[in-house]
């Protein structure tokens, strides 16, 4: 039975019982309540768009750690080597990322190397005057204490509002000493804003600081927002409000607000309620409003209720693979299986991201540091039974040759053959990953070295082989590092770093062919 039609049944069953008609003061309770819970949620809404916000700077934060905390630019602000320029500060980098700048500063604030990529035009540019002098006046924002230091923020430069991360440049382990800072981001555009409005689903609008004092009204919205120091909200007609954020820079002085419109559905269904429960408060007694309640609270609240709770108890313990239980065949039971849908849905999503977070997105090889807590765990387990890891770093000889002459579509290609044939080869005996560029790891458990030196037999046969890549047969090799756990190291650092040592010592010795660890004498 339909909703509708059991609180038809309920009113028609009450109005043989009503004895009194009650005349309520409904329009001043519920108009008071309904105005206080649009404005909590208008302001949450607001709220969600700061997130919003704050979430395109973290977007930029995680973008640029993989540059700042890396062995190649690392050694680049030593060296200052073309190699790294060439291979890195290409057109693609800064497209596939809607990146303006990279920027690195030494230690002492001075601008090390930069480049900028104009995205509209597609070429580069001379690096900005204005973003050089504001950095030079903001010499704080380049200058990081610790290798903990983040620092995210909007600049307020003469050529408009850049979005810009600054990090220091670290080793790839993530550790020190701090060898400069590196700086990314890009100029905040209409698109941008377009972007963040189509995310939280409001149509947002964006005023500078200068259009801000042209208009009166906005102008009256700046002071109450810098008087109130929160999101500001004002109702502008029946049929929708505005609610105002103030955007700072990394100074903390306000760039412009950001205004969300928004509709007053909320304003529009309490005007419904009031208007239903005017009528129903003005016809009906004492006792009818108290079977009224005993019954919808039987038929209707019970359950609505017996719904809230499971699902305050499911966003609790983020358990959205179960499911939500209601009795009935009505519109809450249409509304929970729809929720069901969207908790799997959810679960889902999770779990995608999980295995993202986890793995390499060109090989679906798990990334570097999931393969260090596998290894980590491996290296327990190996202690507590006694028993040897091998660890190999193996490296693609003449790999960059594949992408200049045959193109990066290729050379992806040939990597996914590639880490599926290693796959293969270690099997479940250990586990593979990728590494870096064209640099695989694996570590092998129960292992002794005549296991390592066949494993490492088997990997060095893979680019010999027939295979569907054929215009790249034979333009690449291995090189492969071997390091034995707990001969050569007993930490997952020690490991790696020796495998990558024999792995250099067997590029040294001949092409494709593996080396192992030998530690040098004191």
């Amino acid at each position: 039975m339909r909703l509708q039609t059991r609180v038809i049944i309920i009113l028609t069953f009450m109005w043989a019982l009503i004895l009194l008609a009650l005349a309520a003061d409904s329009k001043y309770v519920v108009s008071r309540n309904y105005e206080y819970l649009e404005k909590h949620l208008i302001s949450l809404e607001i709220q969600d768009v700061g997130r919003a916000f704050d979430h395109m700077e973290y977007s930029l934060v995680l973008y640029t750690v993989p540059w700042s905390v890396w062995n190649d630019a690392y050694n680049f602000m030593k060296n200052k080597n073309q190699e790294f320029i060439n291979n890195n500060f290409v057109p693609g980098t800064f497209t596939s990322s809607q990146i303006n700048f990279f920027l690195f500063y030494d230690n002492n604030g001075k601008l090390f190397y930069g480049r900028q990529y104009d995205l509209l035009a597609h070429r580069f540019v001379p690096l900005s005057p204005a973003l050089l002098t504001y950095l030079n006046s903001n010499i704080d924002f380049l200058k990081h204490p610790n290798i903990q230091s983040r620092k995210v923020g909007i600049l307020n430069t003469r050529d408009g509002m850049i979005l810009m991360s600054s990090l220091p440049i670290l080793k790839s382990n993530a550790a020190g000493p701090v060898a400069g800072t590196m700086l990314m981001g890009y100029y905040l555009t209409a698109e941008n804003f377009r972007d963040l409005s189509n995310t939280v689903g409001l149509e947002l609008s964006f005023f500078p600081i200068a259009d801000i004092h042209k208009d009166p009204e906005l102008s009256l919205m700046f002071q109450n927002l810098i008087s109130s120091k929160k999101p500001y909200v004002a109702w502008q007609n029946d049929a929708f409000a505005y609610g105002y954020l103030m955007l700072y820079d990394v100074n903390h002085k306000p760039v412009g607000m950001l205004r969300a419109c928004i509709s007053r559905a909320v304003y529009h269904q309490g005007l419904s309620t009031e208007r239903h429960y005017l009528i129903i408060f003005s016809l009906l007694g004492i006792v009818v409003l108290a079977m009224i309640w005993y019954l919808m609270k039987l038929f209707i609240l019970d359950r609505v209720i017996s719904v809230s709770h499971q699902v305050q108890k499911i966003s609790q313990t983020n358990a959205f693979d179960s499911s939500i239980v209601v009795s009935g065949s009505d519109e809450i039971s249409g509304l929970v299986a729809s929720i069901n849908k969207m908790m799997r849905l959810i679960n889902y999503s999770q779990m995608q991201l999980s295995y993202m977070a986890k793995h390499d997105a060109l090989t679906h090889l798990p990334n570097r540091a999931y393969f260090y807590n596998l290894l980590e765990n491996a290296i327990v387990e190996a202690h507590n039974t006694g028993t040897q890891i091998a660890v190999m770093f193996l490296d693609m000889d003449k790999f960059k040759e594949v992408n200049d002459q045959f193109g990066h579509n290729m050379g992806d290609k040939v990597l996914q053959h590639i880490a599926t044939r290693i796959k293969e080869v270690v099997g479940k005996r250990g586990v593979a990953a990728r590494q870096s560029g064209d640099e695989f790891i694996i570590y092998i458990t129960n292992a002794t070295t005549e296991i390592a030196e066949h494993i490492a037999n088997e990997l060095l046969k893979i680019p010999r082989e027939k295979s569907t890549i054929s215009s790249t047969e034979g333009r690449i090799a291995f090189s492969v590092g071997i390091s034995m756990y707990p001969k050569d190291g007993e930490t997952v650092e020690e490991l790696v770093q020796h495998a990558d040592q024999a792995m250099y010592a067997a590029k040294r010795k001949s092409s494709n062919t593996f080396h192992f660890y030998n530690k040098a004498p004191a």
